[in-house]
């Protein structure tokens, strides 16, 4: 047993490792060079304290003013659908259709390359006939050089507190936000967009002999803005125009009417009301 156990200590002896441990003193600077090396190099990596992260999506907006939501499907959102749909390495496509705007966000397989398919998909929404008044579609590859880090959700439950009390919130918050810290940039998506909606009373304006019509065209006279020409003073050049659009509902209700050589206001024939714009469709 004894000869056996001098065998294997005379084997690991003269092995690999038998060399470093007779020479122990060479072995602790050779592992002391190694760990002041690897600090020195971890030292030297480029560093970001916000690196670029690539989810693999890619958002394709494409803007047609004025279009309801079933046609915004129809003309445009279900073209880019079927033209993309066929690219190598697109896992899913997500489209969402509402008033004048068409959104697909396109997601790509984990081995993708992300910059040849947003190659592939721009080629692809090119070839894409849309109407003439759309705008370009643009195409943008979702990453945190162009996404929100952080978002905040401010909401009401039922109907205890209104819309312009949420936004009115939402920009104090802002404010607070704004600057602080390591904070860059504070977006409120959102925001409420109102039309205005004027109720005509049948009644007064028969009495005072106005139609619709007539009605309108003061309206549309006093709710526009009107271009003055440039003008150049010395080397300068300056735009010049008439500031005439009607910022809310009171400055609407005091639009002048003209009847019978009278004049009276719009609020005296109608009642003004501020309305929730809330016309969307969402198709997954």
């Amino acid at each position: 047993m004894t000869e056996q156990l001098q065998h294997i200590y005379k084997t690991l002896e003269s092995g690999f490792y038998g060399f470093w441990v007779k020479r122990w003193r060479t072995t602790f600077l050779v592992i002391l060079l190694m760990i002041i090396l690897g600090l020195g190099s971890a030292m030297q990596i480029p560093k970001e304290s916000s690196p670029t992260i690539k989810f693999g999506i890619i958002s394709v907006v494409t803007i047609y003013p004025g279009v309801n939501p079933e046609d915004m499907d129809t003309l445009v959102t279900e073209k880019i659908e079927s033209e993309v749909k066929d690219i190598k390495g697109i896992k899913k496509i997500t489209s969402t259709s509402s008033v004048g705007v068409s959104s697909t966000v396109i997601e790509l397989e984990n081995d993708t390359d992300t910059t040849k398919a947003l190659s592939d998909i721009k080629s692809a929404v090119d070839k894409v006939s849309l109407p003439g008044d759309a705008q370009k579609p643009l195409i943008t590859e979702i990453s945190t050089d162009n996404q929100r880090m952080f978002s905040a959700l401010l909401y009401a439950k039922g109907s205890s507190f209104s819309p312009e009390y949420l936004k009115e919130k939402a920009r104090k918050l802002k404010k607070a936000l704004d600057g602080k810290g390591d904070i860059n940039t504070v977006d409120i998506d959102g925001t409420a967009d109102y039309e205005l909606h004027v109720l005509v009373s049948k009644a007064k304006a028969d009495a005072l002999g106005l139609s619709l019509m007539q009605i309108s065209q003061a309206i549309n006279a006093f709710n526009k803005n009107q271009p003055l020409g440039n003008h150049s003073l010395g080397e300068l050049s300056y735009d010049f125009r008439i500031q005439g659009e009607l910022p809310d509902e009171r400055a609407l209700a005091d639009v002048p009417i003209s009847t019978n050589g009278n004049f009276i206001k719009l609020g005296d024939i109608s009642v003004i009301l501020r309305k929730l714009k809330d016309e969307r469709i969402i198709r997954e």
